[in-house]
């Protein structure tokens, strides 16, 4: 009886995008005689079970919990009974979540005089929406938010929430306004001695 083996083959390689903390999996389709699957990763470490990573017994890789460090490239080798052993490399791009990286921060500021807030973010397609003691503020939409002559109402509590393309929302620190009164100071023309 003639049994024919066959070279190895993969197919089914298709780079992924994913969110931060999200699961991935590549699933390959693999051929030929006596085959075996090993993975390397963006460091060109091998991947092993355990943790985060698993093979599954066909090949098929999936991460867990993705972290922006598992982002690049994934190699993927197949040998078997019959050389030679093919190669693929599939890519992996993790979009971030909104993360604060400058809170805005308290000021105090005299009555009419403007203020300014501001916060610093990162992450996929992020939007900017502020808050003042909680109340949505129409139209304050982008990384800085600004009072053109501050009055008493004005004297608040103000957030902003990042959102983004990739959850979950964050929420900066509360940054205070305090609204200084103006002080008048009264001077009276002083009287000469007439006498």
């Amino acid at each position: 009886q003639l049994i024919v083996q066959t070279s190895p083959t993969i197919s089914g390689l298709v780079n992924k995008t994913i969110c931060e903390d999200g699961s991935v999996t590549y699933d390959i389709t693999t051929g030929g005689t006596g085959v075996s699957v090993a993975w390397k990763g963006p460091t060109n470490n091998a991947i092993t079970n355990g943790g985060r990573f698993s093979i599954a017994s066909d090949g098929d890789l999936t991460i867990n919990n993705i972290v922006p460090a598992d982002e690049g490239n994934y190699v993927v080798t197949v040998t078997g009974t019959c050389a030679p052993a093919v190669t693929g490399t599939v890519i992996l791009t993790v979009n971030r979540k909104p993360k604060i990286t400058t809170e805005p921060v308290s000021q105090a500021v005299c009555l009419n005089k403007s203020a300014t807030f501001s916060v610093s973010a990162t992450g996929f397609n992020i939007n900017y929406q502020w808050f003042k003691n909680s109340q949505l503020i129409n139209g304050a939409t982008t990384s800085t938010y600004t009072i053109a002559s501050a009055i008493a109402s004005d004297e608040a509590d103000y957030t902003v929430v990042i959102s983004g393309g990739c959850p979950p929302n964050v929420t900066s620190k509360v940054a205070k306004l305090k609204i200084e009164p103006v002080s008048y100071t009264h001077l009276t023309r002083p009287t000469s001695d007439l006498g």
